[in-house]
């Protein structure tokens, strides 16, 4: 990933949010718009979490220490983390309003709430298109993508719902947006920690299969059994894989060839890059191994 890319284009929704989130707390307390105030609750989140991105991934640049031998990739994925948990508590904060709205309903001043609403939505588009391109190169980024999508459609919401409010005076329109919103918002939160936690607890990467893993390495001429497997994450798109590999006996002279043959199988089917190979053969005094293993760090 480009990291001087992903720094402007952190920056530049950074800035962008932060100005519309000042713009919609006024333009929602004059207003008296629940779905304006909610959607710049949520901005104020955004805006909070895409900090945290930007120095996440500031620090995910350091290079490897003595303690830290895999470097600091997985500050990537902790930012992600607390991206969807601050997600949750923008949700829950919208939908408890609106639920108390439904029993207190209030006037809402429908056209200042469709000019900041426009006007967040615009600024919600660019920073959506600023961030879209790297969002799949990291689960860092992707959070903060996601944040500006969910500020994308809340904005459509809030806009659609100044017009109808504006047609038919009928101020539970807010209300009801608010939840609506709450609930989209929810559904983000709860993919992205998933994603987030499945990487922290090192589980198998998604899309991956390990029973087609092993079935591919079996394949290779020479390789009579393979145990220990283990495929993990290390931060998004940077696959590890350890294993212990039986060979048999005949084919032992071919150990380093079987080797590579599976390391560009994982490289390339798979797109493991980091792996961690260990040879074991049939005759091996119980208990112990061959002494042949080789590394591959892409």
């Amino acid at each position: 990933m480009n990291n001087t890319i992903s720094f402007k284009a952190l920056s530049y929704a950074l800035i962008l949010t932060t100005s519309i989130m000042l713009l919609e707390i006024i333009g929602g307390i004059l207003s008296r718009s629940l779905a304006l105030i909610s959607d710049a609750g949520h901005m104020l989140m955004d805006s909070i979490s895409l900090m945290i991105s930007f120095i996440a991934l500031k620090i995910s640049k350091k290079e490897p220490t003595e303690s830290k031998t895999y470097g600091f990739y997985r500050i990537e994925i902790l930012s992600a983390f607390i991206n969807g948990i601050l997600l949750a508590f923008v949700a829950f904060f919208i939908f408890r309003e609106a639920y108390m709205r439904l029993f207190e309903p209030i006037i809402i001043l429908e056209i200042p709430m469709l000019i900041i609403a426009t006007i967040g939505l615009s600024a919600n588009i660019v920073s959506a298109l600023i961030l879209s391109k790297q969002s799949h190169l990291s689960l860092n980024i992707k959070g903060a993508f996601l944040h500006v999508i969910s500020d994308t459609l809340s904005s459509f919401c809030v806009i659609v719902g100044g017009i109808m409010i504006n047609i038919t005076k009928i101020y539970l329109i807010d209300t009801i947006l608010g939840i609506g919103i709450s609930i989209l918002i929810f559904n983000g939160s709860y993919q992205l920690l998933k994603e987030a936690v499945n990487i922290l607890m090192e589980g198998t990467p998604k899309g991956l299969k390990i029973k087609d893993v092993m079935d591919e390495i079996l394949k290779v001429k020479g390789v009579k059994n393979v145990h220990d497997l283990h495929v993990w994450s290390i931060t998004t798109n940077m696959n590890a894989l350890s294993a212990h590999i039986v060979l048999d006996n005949i084919f032992l002279e071919d150990a380093s060839k079987i080797l590579y043959e599976i390391r560009e199988i994982l490289k390339n089917k798979f797109k493991i890059m980091h792996t961690t190979l260990q040879i074991e053969c049939e005759l091996c005094p119980e208990g112990k191994v061959c002494v042949f293993s080789i590394k591959n760090k892409g």
